[in-house]
């Protein structure tokens, strides 16, 4: 037995050695590649300059010509119209892949500016999303009951009914407002919803114009129970029907306050509320190619010289 734990502590004190000795040789080569390359760079120093130039200027060059922009559109989908938002999109992009020119000149979307990119997704808006009612609530707490509940408000099924939605067109130039107007028109084109927006656009006029009518009746009944004839005062307590109709009047005041605002909005499928143009993207390598092209010329230059050397 203390043969054997002698032997394993002697196995174990050579297996250190062998470790230690090939760190100290891996030191050791790895310091002699400082002096070597110094002497590189010493040897080489008027071409490694030269490539650096050329290509922080070839780089600045190639960002001006390549400037990319993007600009956005906020947008609402009406009457549950969120799948079809993301299939005309869908399709609009797959047109543009396609350089479909034809397709964009009747949809008067312009192909001089050079739209290379469309692209639609959910703006975080979890809060409103449950206050929207409580079955919204409900869902999501099923949901979130054996997910993270990040994950649960970042997956499409459950974000795509967020009611924000930002498009993003991506161009290779600067687009004018009337390619946005002419992006929203081609949205909304829909023989299905067309017919359905303008009649729910009508119900909901008609229900502001039915809620002031009961509201002025409601004032009416109220203003003439404050001008009791006798001497007697008017006590309305939560039982009373007065309460009740001062209730009911709030809740109709609420509800054409939401309906007016709501109106302007009805004129489109899907409603665009605010537009951002002409944002230079600068995601990826845009507008990075003055520091991208020196690595890749010195990069080569050092791979060549390399070679030669083993040759």
């Amino acid at each position: 037995m203390d043969n054997n734990s002698t032997h394993s502590t002697s196995n174990n004190e050579i297996d250190l050695l062998k470790v230690s000795n090939s760190l100290k040789n891996g030191l050791i080569k790895s310091l002699r590649i400082i002096p070597l390359t110094i002497n590189f760079i010493k040897k080489n120093i008027f071409i490694i300059v030269g490539l650096l130039i050329i290509g922080v200027v070839a780089g600045f060059y190639y960002n001006k010509k390549e400037k990319a922009y993007n600009s956005n559109i906020i947008v609402t989908p009406n009457f549950e119209t969120v799948d079809y938002l993301y299939e005309k999109v869908a399709l609009l992009n797959s047109h543009i892949q396609q350089n479909d020119q034809e397709f964009l000149q009747e949809n008067k979307i312009d192909p001089s500016y050079k739209i290379y990119k469309v692209e639609v997704k959910p703006i975080s808006d979890l809060y409103r999303f449950l206050n929207q009612g409580d079955k919204y609530f409900e869902i999501f707490n099923t949901l979130s009951e054996n997910n993270d509940a990040k994950k649960v408000a970042e997956d499409f099924s459950t974000s795509k009914n967020f009611p924000k939605h930002l498009i993003t067109v991506s161009a290779k130039g600067k687009i004018d407002q009337k390619v946005l107007d002419a992006i929203i028109k081609y949205i909304n084109t829909s023989d299905y919803y067309q017919p359905v927006r303008a009649q729910v656009l009508e119900n909901t006029k008609a229900k502001v114009i039915i809620n002031d009518s009961i509201i002025k009746q409601i004032d009416g009944i109220l203003n003439n129970a404050g001008s009791a004839k006798n001497n007697t005062s008017v006590y309305i307590n939560e039982q009373s029907q007065l309460n009740d109709l001062i209730n009911q009047k709030n809740r109709l005041v609420e509800d054409n306050h939401y309906f007016k605002i709501s109106i302007p909005n009805l004129k489109y499928i899907i409603a665009p509320l605010d537009f951002s143009r002409n944002m230079e993207d600068y995601s990826g390598f845009k507008g990075k190619y003055h520091l991208i092209f020196p690595l890749i010329l010195i990069g080569l230059f050092i791979v060549i010289s390399l070679i030669r050397k083993i040759k």
